[in-house]
């Protein structure tokens, strides 16, 4: 994600591309595995596990819809995957109130992309 620019390599692009589909790959097989494991219900109450597999869905969501020729603007949803690995310091009050701010922030970035088109 922070490699890609307007006028890349073709090959570094593809060799990118393989690289999101393999970590798209795996973090899908390990939401499926924690589900099969815990259970659909008991996953879904941590919050952890709700963020990620909201980020495996919108990566999948973003895979599909780039594949097919779709909306170029659901790129912008790779951001949510640098939250990814904050999760762990979701313990602290301040850092999920400075999260909360960054999601916010994002919400209004993309609703401010839709108006400009």
């Amino acid at each position: 994600m922070a490699m890609e620019q307007p006028d890349m390599d073709p090959e570094l692009a593809r060799i990118l591309g393989i690289m999101n589909y393999c970590l798209a790959a795996c973090f899908t097989f390990e939401c499926i595995l924690k589900v099969i494991t815990f259970s659909f219900k008991r996953y879904m109450k941590e919050r952890a596990n709700q963020l990620d597999l909201f980020i495996v869905v919108t990566t999948l969501v973003e895979i599909a819809l780039t594949s097919v020729g779709g909306v170029e603007a659901v790129r912008s949803l790779r951001v949510l995957r640098a939250i990814r690995p904050l999760k762990v310091l979701t313990r602290s009050r301040g850092m999920r109130l400075m999260l909360k701010s960054v999601a916010l922030s994002i919400g209004a970035m993309v609703g401010a992309g839709e108006g400009a088109n």
